[in-house]
């Protein structure tokens, strides 16, 4: 039994759980009083209290001395609860995908519980365990940033638990994912870079790699290469992505003095647009920024769409259409006025 719920709502939601799963079938019988107290240790009281909850909610109908039976079809389905691990709420994107996550979920008869991993995989897996123990029926995780793989999460796709992996995905263990198409992200920003014919190209990314940042840096490179423009990787600097301080950045570029930056996220960007601005770097970036000339934006609800649709099919015991989701992005004008864009 499970601690903090009480013991008659506990053997209430087993067999609301067995109903909606089909594994309990209209007209069934369902254990009397008396086979409740002998199967889960517990008191006429609470037995008594399960059963008479389960009749008022319209799951069964119960005629005496006869006992208990199935009557579900009287009744909707009911909401089901699933899981919703996110790393951070430090961005206008988290807080807009969080949005998003929760309207389609509501249209879909979705209701869940939300925790924060804070970038950390211990906590990561805390979470996935709780919300097992508190019952949901499906997960939607927001991987850590290492991009190491987490062991629950594999055991639940390998037990082919409803679960899909949001914005980053792990390679070759086909787990189905949503994400934004950041390789040609990545791309998009290196063409512009080339096309405006800047002349030293700095790129700041993080130490910690995942599927988002590397695909990001592969764009990035893939557009020097089919451009046949050489690449500088003298001007590249890896920070920890959960810095706090402009310092280490601002001297790397004011040691290198590029005419250009791209970096790998808003949150990097956003510690250094001041220095840009007033040294006039041209900036790009990712996931709107504070102060840059450009930057690519996500599809969030598009990607908040696919996630809620993806999931309930596989709450339905259905296969998704693809494994990874690559969602279209798009480059986009920052807040930079026109006249400190170069020509």
């Amino acid at each position: 039994m499970k601690k903090n719920i009480p013991l008659y709502k506990q053997i209430e939601q087993n067999f609301i759980q067995q109903i909606e799963h089909g594994q309990i079938k209209k007209g069934d019988r369902i254990p009397s009083e008396t086979e409740i107290v002998a199967q889960f240790h517990v008191s006429q009281i609470t037995a008594k209290s399960a059963l008479n909850n389960l009749a008022e909610k319209g799951y069964v109908r119960r005629i005496r001395g006869k006992g208990t039976f199935v009557d579900f079809e009287n009744v909707e389905r009911k909401e089901r609860v699933i899981g919703l691990i996110f790393t951070t709420m430090k961005t206008d994107i988290d807080c807009k995908l969080l949005s998003y996550l929760e309207a389609f979920a509501r249209k879909e008869k979705l209701r869940f519980y939300f925790g924060l991993s804070r970038e950390s995989i211990d906590e990561e897996i805390n979470l996935i365990h709780y919300f097992i123990e508190c019952g949901v029926e499906g997960l939607i995780i927001f991987p850590t940033e290492s991009e190491n793989y987490n062991e629950d999460i594999l055991r639940l796709h390998l037990e082919k638990f409803p679960l899909i992996l949001i914005d980053r995905y792990f390679n070759k263990l086909g787990i189905t994912s949503v994400t934004s198409d950041n390789f040609s992200a990545g791309y998009k920003l290196a063409n512009l870079v080339i096309q405006k014919n800047f002349k030293k190209f700095a790129f700041i990314t993080t130490i910690e790699e995942n599927s988002a940042t590397i695909d990001r840096t592969k764009g990035i490179e893939h557009a020097f290469v089919t451009n046949q423009t050489p690449i500088d990787k003298n001007l590249w600097l890896s920070v920890p992505s959960m810095t706090e301080s402009s310092t280490e950045i601002i001297d790397f570029l004011s040691q290198n003095q590029p005419d250009v930056v791209i970096t790998v996220n808003a949150h990097l960007s956003n510690l250094i647009h001041e220095y840009t601005a007033e040294n006039n770097i041209f900036q790009l970036s990712f996931d709107e920024p504070l102060g840059c000339n450009f930057y690519i934006e996500q599809d969030v609800e598009e990607i908040a769409r696919l996630v809620i649709y993806n999931l309930k099919r596989l709450l339905s015991k259905k296969t998704c259409d693809q494994i990874i989701t690559f969602v279209p992005t798009m480059l986009t004008s920052g807040t930079r006025t026109l006249s400190q864009d170069k020509e």
